[in-house]
C-alpha cells in the first residue's frame, strides 16, 4: 500500500498498490480507484481502501497479503519474507500477522484508543457487530478489555481466508460509517476506519481460532512527514528559539500523535529534540545557557546525551561520571532532567546515581550542588 512513491522490493511478490489514487495524481503503479472501490474514501479508511480494492479487484491467487511501502514482515535475518517462506509457514498457520503491541498495565484497548481517539467509535462498532455479526459480541469485549492487538493492518493468508475477513471487516464499517458523526475530527482522526479495523484483527482471529504466526516489522525510511517535522524544529533549535521548539512540537503532537511512533520517528530524533528544548527553557528559567553555549546542533546534542547515558549505566565506581560533567560544564536542570528520562523505569539506579554525585561535589566541597543532589535522592525514597 502507498500513497507516494518509494524504492519497491525487487521480489515480484511484492506489487505497489497506490491508495487513494482516485483523489491524487497517478504515481505509475496499480491503483486502488478501478472496478469496484472506495478509494475516494481513503482519508477515512487509509490502506483499506487497499484491501477493499484487492477483495473486489485483485488477482486470483492461493496466498495474498497486505504490507506498507515503509512496513514488511521480516523473516529471523531481518529480511523481507520471501514466497517460499510464506509458504511454508502457511502449512502450519492460517493467518500471517504482526507482533502484538501490548499495552502498559492497567490499560486496555478501549482505554488506549479513547486516549488519542473517540471512545464512541468503538461503541458504534460494537452495536455494528450486534448487529450483523452477535456471534462474535463475546469476543470483542474480550478483546476490547484486553492489553493486546495486532496493528497496522498488515496480513497475509489465503485468498479464500481474505476475502472472508475482507466480507466480516466491512460489513462492520460500513454501518458503522453510516452513524458515525465525525464534526471536530482533525485529518488524523478522520482516519477513523483504519484505527477501528487494527482493533478488529484480532477479534477475527481469536473468534475463528485461528493459527496466527507473529513475525517482527521492517521499517524502510523515516515517514516523510516526520521528516518535515524533524527539519523545521531542528531549524528553530539551531537558531536558539528552544521556546518555539517545545510549543511547535507540542502543537504537531496534538495533531499528529502518529509522527512521534516508533514506526515514524524511527531514530527518535523528534523526542531527542523535545529534550534539549526543554532542557534549554528550563536553564533560561535558572539563569544559565549552559546547554546553549555547548551547541544547538541536536546531532551534536544527542552525541553527548548517548555518551551521558553510557555513564549513567555505569557502576559509578570512579570519578569518570562526575568529571565528564564538570568537562562539558553540563547544569543540574540537564543533568537531572536526564537521569529521570534515561532511568525512567530504574529507580535503584537513580538514587545511585544522585548518591554518587552528592558524594563527588560533597568532596570537592560544593555543598549546595551535593545538597540538591541529596535532595533528589530524599525524593525517591
Amino acid at each position: 500500500m502507498a500513497h507516494k512513491e518509494f524504492d519497491v522490493p525487487e521480489d515480484k511478490i511484492y506489487i505497489p498498490l497506490q491508495v487513494g489514487a482516485a483523489l491524487h495524481e497517478s504515481l505509475g503503479y496499480l491503483s486502488d480507484d478501478t472496478g469496484d472501490n472506495i478509494s475516494a474514501k481513503n482519508p477515512n479508511y487509509s490502506e483499506l481502501s487497499g484491501l477493499y480494492w484487492m477483495w473486489k479487484n485483485g488477482p486470483d491467487c492461493d496466498i495474498t497479503g497486505l504490507c506498507h511501502y515503509r512496513r514488511y514482515f521480516l523473516n529471523e535475518k531481518d529480511e523481507l519474507l520471501k514466497a517460499t517462506e510464506l509458504e511454508e509457514i502457511l502449512k502450519k498457520y492460517d493467518v500471517i500477522v504482526t507482533g502484538r503491541l501490548i499495552y502498559p498495565e492497567g490499560e486496555s484497548i478501549y482505554d488506549g484508543y479513547a486516549k488519542k481517539h473517540y471512545a464512541g467509535d468503538l461503541d458504534l462498532t460494537r452495536k455494528a457487530i450486534k448487529k450483523y455479526y452477535p456471534e462474535y459480541l463475546p469476543t470483542y469485549d474480550t478483546v476490547m478489555n484486553g492489553s493486546c492487538m495486532y496493528y497496522a493492518n498488515m496480513m497475509v493468508t489465503s485468498q479464500k481466508l481474505m476475502n472472508r475477513y475482507a466480507q466480516w471487516l466491512f460489513t462492520i464499517l460500513f454501518e458503522v460509517e453510516k452513524h458515525i458523526d465525525m464534526t471536530g475530527y482533525d485529518d488524523y482522526d478522520r482516519r477513523v476506519f483504519g484505527f477501528l479495523a487494527e482493533r478488529l484483527v484480532m477479534v477475527w482471529i481469536r473468534h475463528n481460532r485461528l493459527r496466527a504466526y507473529e513475525t517482527p516489522v521492517g521499517l524502510m525510511g523515516v515517514k516523510s512527514e516526520t521528516k518535515d517535522v524533524i527539519a523545521k524544529s531542528a531549524k528553530l533549535l539551531q537558531d536558539g528559539q528552544y521556546k518555539e521548539v517545545t510549543a511547535y512540537l507540542k502543537e504537531i503532537n496534538t495533531k499528529r500523535p502518529d509522527l512521534f511512533f516508533k514506526d515514524s520517528d524511527t531514530e527518535g530524533d523528534l523526542a531527542a529534540i523535545y529534550t534539549f528544548a526543554e532542557i534549554m527553557t528550563a536553564e533560561e528559567r535558572a539563569g544559565k545557557r549552559n546547554l546553549v553555549s555547548y551547541s544547538t546542533d541536536y546531532k551534536e546534542l544527542t552525541k553527548l546525551y548517548v555518551h551521558l547515558k553510557e555513564l549513567f549505566t555505569e557502576s559509578l565506581t570512579d570519578s569518570t561520571l562526575y568529571h565528564f560533567i564538570l568537562e562539558k560544564n553540563l547544569s543540574t536542570e540537564f543533568i537531572s532532567l536526564s537521569i529521570q528520562k534515561i532511568l525512567e523505569d530504574d529507580r535503584e539506579q537513580r538514587i545511585r546515581v544522585y548518591n554518587y554525585l552528592a558524594n563527588a561535589y560533597l568532596n570537592d566541597g560544593i555543598l549546595h550542588q551535593a545538597r540538591i543532589y541529596v535532595e533528589l535522592a530524599l525524593r525517591e525514597e
